[in-house]
């Protein structure tokens, strides 16, 4: 997830850090800073070198603090984000383990369903993390979620047809 900050000292703040393998990079004014360990980077202008620390994550929202000042990168992730991917990831691990509930309608249960599902709640998350509007982040985990079930359904109901 890329961010740009413009900030009236330091100028323009580029924050990219990838989700699945965590590598973070961080450009001011359009130069990189040079790591130092995994939270501190390098700072150097015409006048003088600084330590940058970086906190949080993608999750948490991330921070930049220069000179005992704190810049916000990212934003926090909301309540709602956070709730309506794990309800949806809830939902189908309670039901997929319930025989009865999965003769009504079949959702896979155990490994193979949690795999599934847990696709599902992350794709569902990352999604909703990095759209702003709303009404389109709601739209988008009820399509990734009713893909999830569907994806979940057509497993079980051909793993039913070869066991029968």
């Amino acid at each position: 997830m890329k961010s740009i900050i413009d900030h009236e000292t330091y100028g323009q703040i580029v924050y990219d850090e990838s989700f699945w393998l965590g590598k973070k990079t961080l450009m001011i004014n359009g130069k990189y800073l040079t790591k130092v360990n995994r939270k501190t980077f390098s700072y150097s202008n015409e006048t003088e070198n600084k330590q940058v620390y970086l906190g949080g994550n993608f999750l948490t929202g991330a921070h930049l603090t220069i000179d005992q000042e704190k810049i916000q990168l990212t934003p926090p992730i909301k309540w709602y984000e956070l709730l309506l991917p794990i309800l949806v990831f809830s939902f189908m691990i309670i039901w997929g383990s319930v025989p009865s509930l999965v003769l009504m309608f079949p959702l896979v249960g155990g490994a193979l369903g949690g795999l599934i599902d847990g696709v599902g709640l992350i794709s569902s998350i990352l999604a909703m993390k990095s759209i702003k509007r709303v009404s389109i982040k709601l739209l988008a985990w009820l399509g990734i979620s009713a893909l999830t079930i569907l994806i979940n359904f057509l497993v079980a109901t051909f793993l039913i047809a070869a066991l029968v």
